[in-house]
């Protein structure tokens, strides 16, 4: 009888007003049975799905479900996460660009003012000079120790004062925009023509080679290339290696000369490029 009823009321739904109706009167019936599948499918709580929900669209929400939690998962959405986090990561670099700490801009540091090479006064007329630029160490046997602090009373050092100019492990505290639009440019102007710059860095590219090959750990790759505070207080803020200094000297106008590299120091991979500043060309006749 029920499938005789059944059979009748699918025939009757063909007759075009009388089935209308009949499929408005079944709405009606079944719409609280409706609602609570509905209401089923957004909280999850079916376990083998609505009766009256189409098949395919049960099987892509238990799918949607099953992504949601587990293993499978987590391996999926990893690389999604990766993505957002590489995007991220961009977005913060552009917003330290536009404050000065980037590649991206000229502006000078904090305060308004680019770094300037001081001397203690009873050395700013004694020309022409061996200066040294260390992280708080002595100067070598004849060399006069310099700083970009003239807060001691140092004077600042005249264009041309300077026949060598030593800097041990300090343009790594230098952001990359303020070394180059800045320390680089005003160490080239205290060098008399000829003059010499060497510089010892900690080597970046050393380091990351060691860290791949298995040679040091995440922490000690850590304290190589931004560690604690340096021992004059200052932060690091740059990685180099022999080709980026290198790059960044040439910009500058220095020729490199030559490339020394002298192992370990203070724990660090480090090594020393030598650049001169060049005599000017000679007019053409």
């Amino acid at each position: 009888m029920k499938t005789f009823l059944k059979k009748t009321a699918r025939r009757a739904k063909t007759v075009p007003v009388l089935g209308r109706l009949m499929r408005i009167a079944a709405a009606i019936v079944r719409l609280p049975e409706l609602r609570a599948e509905v209401i089923g499918l957004a909280s999850g709580s079916y376990e083998q799905g609505p009766k009256t929900a189409q098949p395919a669209l049960w099987r892509a929400v238990n799918e949607l479900r099953e992504n949601t939690a587990g293993d499978a998962n987590l391996t999926r959405s990893v690389p999604v996460a990766l993505r957002r986090l590489t995007r991220e990561v961009h977005a913060l670099r552009q917003r330290l660009d536009a404050a000065g700490l980037g590649e991206e801009t000229d502006a000078a540091p904090p305060g308004g003012q680019a770094p300037r090479l001081c001397v203690a006064p009873e050395h700013a007329a004694a020309a022409p000079l061996r200066l040294y630029l260390g992280q708080g160490e002595p100067a070598p046997a004849g060399y006069v120790s310099a700083s970009f602090d003239d807060t001691a009373g140092a004077v600042p050092l005249a264009p041309g004062a300077a026949e060598e100019i030593q800097v041990a492990c300090l343009f790594e505290t230098f952001a990359q925009a303020e070394l180059r639009n800045h320390v680089l440019p005003h160490l080239y102007a205290c060098l008399q023509t000829g003059g010499r710059l060497r510089v010892q860095a900690t080597d970046a590219g050393a380091a990351l080679a060691a860290y791949a090959q298995g040679e040091c750990d995440y922490d000690a790759l850590r304290d190589i290339l931004y560690g604690a505070a340096d021992r004059d207080g200052r932060l690091q803020l740059n990685m180099l290696s022999p080709a980026s200094l290198r790059s960044l000297l040439g910009e500058a106008g220095f020729t490199v000369t030559h490339l020394v590299e002298t192992g370990m120091r203070d724990g660090r991979p480090a090594f020393e490029t030598v650049a001169d500043k060049p005599s000017p060309s000679p007019s053409a006749h």
